[in-house]
């Protein structure tokens, strides 16, 4: 199909479009035309990948000026599905308007994902792959294996780094999926991995991981190469603010602080012994005192000493120094800080001389340490903690205390006497003492750079952050330095940097919201409702049960028994007549497993089982994706299946519900309201300071995220225009308007006020009824010019 969106003449690779695409489409436009932020909200019926890469194939067409695509994925499923759909569209280009490819297309993926050594296949769990490969292409054991090879090598790395002609590093125009940059690379003997760095500059769309864009630590692989006329494309953003939180978020415990202060000892022990190192470490000082750390200085500094060695311009410094370039942002440890926070000073003179600088940052560990040690508690000095908040848990006697980072820095300063300014330097220093000592594998010292970070943003950050001290009387306590405004990562990392940026997610409601706790205003805010030929969805609400008695998980009620017994005479009616899956979402695992051990006491368990076959979720991710793809086995050979899960959990927030749709989840019920753990330290300061600071109400943002992770579970309800799904709301709380208006603007049509406040025998009825008429199958041909729009249709569309 042809069509134009204003004088834009686009290409789209099926012969019937979707109300909804070209609704998004055209408000995609105008995000391109006129720069800017953009939140939209579309129905997950409407394959909104489809719209976005067609339209941009034919923007970039027509204005070949436009900046690269960088569509942010969450996982390397989600990553592979758009470069397959993007490698069809092309295809479909081709072959019915004769429009040949003029784009590059990758995705950007970890070492572990991308790696093309057999060798290194054998290492289990991911941070020992990553350990491996590192110690197999470090400069050191390169160098002893070219003189007497005892050591191993990667010999994919080494053709990389020895390969002279540029026409392997070249790659034709097209789409190339992991999968494919993979086979290429090992056709031409050289690391897939280091060799996707390097075509990032040259690609004109990106599929990456959000991390990528949000985490400072990480601007050197992606950021760094990008302009200001990108354009950053978010899918799945309703958790945004999340994100951005958590990755300037860091975890110390007793474990962490003791292997850095053992490496800190290792560290001096070295210095001290060796006197080969005198001479280096001179040098080092001569460059501290010559200014600004900086990578490029780094790198100024590396090959400088290697110059000195009277190493003369011949093949093997070539070889050292595109080395260099292409591990140093892989292998830098990069600022934790944000760009624009980023002090461009010299190094303190306090921390110039390595002895020094280590003895300071053993003090700093120490004392951590004292904070996490058992049985060292800090709760009784006098005036330590300022507005502490305490909870203490009767049951296992843990505590938490939550303080600001500016409480921590000034205890560092009276209690230890090490300055708070040069803390923020402490990441940088530590590189440079590395790249001194020849270290190349980082992830030796990780436990020391997780310390730097920490102290760095500390130092740094006054607001915004806090950290939670956790201790039980019996285990190890914990340092967790959170972020509690993720305006701060959103605005430097995304706003700041980037000309257009398009947030869109199937469940975004309110948009409003997002663009309050963001700190931006938007160029356009917009859901757009959902056309369909029949009302395929089905929703209610059930306060209460067959004997009138209310239903709720709230607090007060939670073991009651009534409500108990309701919530499972519920799911056993179901069981009898839905088809193929049910999923049923609770509010905690605590609440799941006391459900579902009264309901097996009960004799409810036996009930369902006659039905349907029984899966939960657990609280390990690996064993959950076993759960759900057994799960979908049971209803794929029809033996249906009823799949227990948090409405916050693993398989949530891990992509496993997306691949719940069609038949997996043809009903749907939420046993109660999920909001967040209000006696929790941390969700109680997050609270207090979204209340100080952007004036929001704890109650508004309560109901806000726990409606946008019931809305998650609604989207995968349908995901295809001839697919249908059953809802039930099982919570008298559901019934209330502050609820109902955070549903998404698509869904709310599908709960009529008719279906609200009823009770659990309706729903047996309602469902025998929806699913009956839901077996009557509607054709293509049915659809057209309703939920389906031709090319004639659009036309007519547009004169109306």
């Amino acid at each position: 199909m042809q069509f134009l969106i204003d004088n834009l003449v686009v290409y789209f690779p099926f012969p019937f479009i979707y109300p909804e695409q070209y609704e998004y489409m055209k408000n995609l436009k105008q995000t391109f035309d006129q720069k800017g932020i953009s939140t939209l909200e579309i129905p997950p019926t409407s394959r909104k990948s489809t719209a976005l890469l067609s339209l941009y194939l034919s923007y970039k067409k027509q204005y070949p000026e436009i900046g690269k695509l960088i569509y942010c994925t969450r996982n390397i499923y989600q990553t592979q599905q758009i470069l397959e759909e993007l490698k069809l569209i092309i295809q479909i280009r081709k072959k019915e308007f004769h429009q040949e490819n003029d784009i590059l297309a990758i995705g950007v993926s970890s070492r572990r994902n991308l790696c093309v050594n057999q060798e290194l296949f054998q290492e289990n769990d991911a941070q020992s792959f990553e350990n491996r490969c590192l110690n197999l292409t470090c400069l050191q054991n390169r160098k002893k294996y070219s003189q007497d090879q005892t050591t191993s090598v990667c010999s994919f790395y080494e053709n990389f780094i020895r390969q002279e002609n540029e026409d392997l590093f070249e790659l034709p125009k097209g789409v190339y999926s992991i999968e494919d940059v993979r086979k290429i690379a090992t056709q031409r003997k050289i690391c897939s991995y280091f060799w996707t760095h390097r075509l990032i500059s040259k690609a004109d769309i990106l599929v990456v991981n959000y991390r990528y864009i949000l985490d400072p630590k990480l601007d050197s692989i992606v950021c760094d190469k990008l302009d200001q006329n990108a354009i950053i494309f978010y899918d799945d953003a309703h958790n945004i603010d999340e994100d951005c939180t958590e990755v300037t978020s860091i975890h110390l415990d007793l474990e962490i602080l003791r292997n850095a202060s053992k490496k800190v000892k290792e560290i001096r022990t070295k210095i001290e012994l060796e006197d080969d190192l005198k001479e280096d470490f001179e040098k080092e000082y001569e460059f501290l005192l010559e200014g600004i750390i900086k990578k490029q200085e780094i790198l100024k500094f590396e090959s400088k000493q290697e110059k000195q060695m009277d190493i003369e311009e011949n093949q093997e410094e070539k070889e050292h120094i595109k080395d260099i370039e292409n591990t140093i942002a892989d292998n830098f440890m990069p600022d934790p800080l944000f760009p624009g926070d980023i002090v461009e000073e010299p190094v303190p003179g306090s921390i110039r001389r390595p002895l020094h600088y280590l003895h300071n940052l053993y003090r700093v560990i120490d004392y951590l340490k004292n904070k996490c040690h058992p049985g060292k508690s800090n709760t009784g000095r006098k005036g330590l903690f300022i507005n502490e908040r305490i909870k203490k848990g009767e049951a296992n006697q843990t505590s938490v205390k939550s303080i600001r980072t500016y409480q921590l820095t000034d205890e560092l300063f009276s209690k230890i006497q090490v300055p708070i300014y040069p803390l923020r330097f402490y990441p940088k220093r530590f590189q440079l003492l590395l790249r001194t000592l020849k270290v190349n594998n980082k992830k030796l010292f990780s436990s020391i750079e997780l310390v730097t970070n920490f102290l760095s943003l500390v130092s740094t950050y006054d607001q915004g952050f806090e950290i939670i001290i956790e201790y039980d009387q019996n285990t190890t306590r914990s340092l967790q330095l959170v972020c509690l405004d993720a305006s701060l990562c959103f605005g430097r990392q995304l706003s700041s940097k980037f000309d257009r940026v398009i947030l869109t997610s199937s469940h975004f409601s309110p948009l409003d919201f997002y663009a309050k706790i963001l700190r931006f205003k938007p160029l356009i805010s917009k859901s757009i409702p959902m056309v369909l030929m029949r009302k395929s969805i089905f929703a209610m609400i059930a306060t209460k049960g067959n004997d009138q008695s209310s239903i709720t998980t709230k607090f007060d009620v939670l073991q009651d028994p009534t409500a108990v017994r309701n919530y499972g005479n519920l799911l056993v009616d179901l069981a009898e007549i839905v088809p193929d899956g049910i999923i049923c979402c609770f509010p905690s695992f605590k609440y799941m497993e006391n459900i579902v051990h009264i309901w097996n006491q009960f004799g409810l368990l036996n009930k369902i089982l006659e039905h349907k076959l029984i899966f939960s979720e657990t609280e390990d991710l690996l064993s959950s994706s076993f759960v759900v793809e057994n799960f979908k086995h049971a209803c794929d050979i029809g033996r249906g299946g009823v799949l227990l899960c948090l409405t916050r959990g693993r398989i949530a927030r891990n992509g496993g519900v997306e691949n719940l749709t069609n038949h997996y989840s043809r009903c749907t019920i939420l046993f109660g309201v999920p909001y967040a753990d209000t006696q929790s330290v941390h969700v109680k300061d997050k609270l207090e300071y979204l209340g100080d600071f952007y004036q929001i109400k704890e109650v508004d943002y309560l109901n806000f995220d726990a409606m946008r992770n019931v809305s998650h579970f609604l989207s995968n309800i349908v995901s295809r225009k001839n697919d249908y799904g059953f809802v039930i709301f099982a919570d008298k709380r559901f019934n209330r308007k502050d609820k109902l208006d955070l549903l998404p603007v698509w869904f709310s049509p599908f709960l009529s006020e008719n279906f609200l406040n009823l009770s659990t025998d309706h729903c047996k009825q309602y469902s025998l009824q929806f699913f009956r008429e839901m077996s009557v199958q509607i054709t293509q041909v049915e659809q057209i010019g309703k939920s389906i729009l031709s090319q004639s249709n659009l036309e007519k569309q547009k004169k109306i």
